[in-house]
């Protein structure tokens, strides 16, 4: 109880200046100040569920934003004040899912995850940017996820409780964020290569009544406001910007230098980052194939890594950005 204690504590510390900061006019006007469905009414509430604004669909997100609104008033501290909080809280899940994972009797090396991903500088865009609430509440219901999904592999009579209350997590974090549709895949990975040595697809059957729902509302979404044709942007630069960000956040966390809120480079007009990210991810993938592949938890986290970063590699393009710290937050 004392490090979890000290992690929210230096957490919330930490993003407690965050509380000063306005709405940005950059989606939180749009999104929030301007957005006269965030109302708990019979219309607003049919438009959290069915509406979307700048290609996004995430009822939970909504619900959760116009809660805000109607507790503070529309201060913009209030919205502040509720990303810090869930980000302090999923620390603190990250801890107890770290300590599970790793199996610390003393916690302290799940103390030390938890903090440098709580406390990392890639982390403000999600936590300080009130737009960004997908993220902070995504990742609480996906670490709440987990957490649940271990102790449901402890069995015993609560087994199937935690089961099912790992089900309903992870379908919330789909409805709070669409790239959390990859989270059966990723606990597919937690199966086969940490707890139990083999996938046990049954148990995640349930998540596609919220992934399909998730994937189709976005997908129209998009197509509707921000995808990008791919006559404008073909399929090999697709594949380079993914490439690209394979690396870009290993990078990025080891030296977080030269941060920005737009990474606008195009595989287009700048090959040579592009094609330095491509040598990289093949270097790792050739050392995996050589010598990485006898490892279960180091293929674990290749494989855990890819899948929760492969919404936001391009494939699939919207908007001009190459990169963007905020998708860092879950993988």
């Amino acid at each position: 109880r004392v490090k979890t204690r000290l992690l929210a504590a230096a957490t919330v510390l930490v993003y407690l200046p965050a509380l000063r900061f306005p709405f940005l006019s950059w989606d939180d006007d749009v999104n929030v100040v301007r957005n006269a469905d965030l109302v708990f009414s019979a219309s607003g509430l049919s438009w959290m569920f069915t509406g979307s604004r700048l290609g996004h669909w995430h009822p939970l997100t909504w619900l959760s934003l116009a809660a805000d609104r109607a507790l503070y008033s529309g201060a913009p501290w209030g919205f502040h004040l509720t990303n810090v909080l869930l980000h302090a809280a999923s620390a603190v899940l990250l801890f107890l899912c770290a300590r599970r994972l790793l199996k610390d009797e003393h916690g302290w090396t799940a103390l030390l995850a938890a903090g440098v991903w709580a406390l990392h500088p890639l982390r403000v865009e999600s936590v300080a940017w009130v737009t960004e609430r997908r993220d902070v509440l995504c990742g609480f219901f996906l670490l709440g996820s987990l957490y649940a999904g271990l102790r449901s592999a402890d069995g015993g009579p609560r087994g199937e409780r935690w089961r099912w209350g790992a089900i309903l997590l992870g379908g919330a974090a789909m409805l709070s964020k669409v790239f959390a549709i990859v989270w059966p895949a990723v606990l597919v990975v937690i199966d086969v290569f940490i707890l139990a040595g083999r996938p046990r697809w049954r148990e995640k059957a349930p998540y596609l009544l919220f992934a399909v729902p998730s994937l189709a509302f976005n997908l129209m979404a998009q197509s509707a406001n921000a995808a990008v044709p791919w006559s404008a942007f073909g399929l090999e630069p697709r594949i380079a910007q993914a490439f690209f960000g394979l690396a870009f956040y290993p990078y990025k966390t080891l030296l977080p230098t030269g941060l920005s809120p737009l990474y606008e480079f195009s595989a287009l007009l700048q090959p040579a980052p592009f094609s330095w990210a491509c040598a990289a991810v093949l270097a790792v993938g050739a050392y995996w194939l050589i010598w990485g592949r006898e490892s279960r938890r180091f293929t674990a986290v290749l494989l855990c890594y890819g899948l929760l970063l492969s919404p936001a590699l391009g494939l699939f393009k919207s908007g001009r950005m190459s990169a963007a710290d905020r998708w860092s937050y879950l993988p």
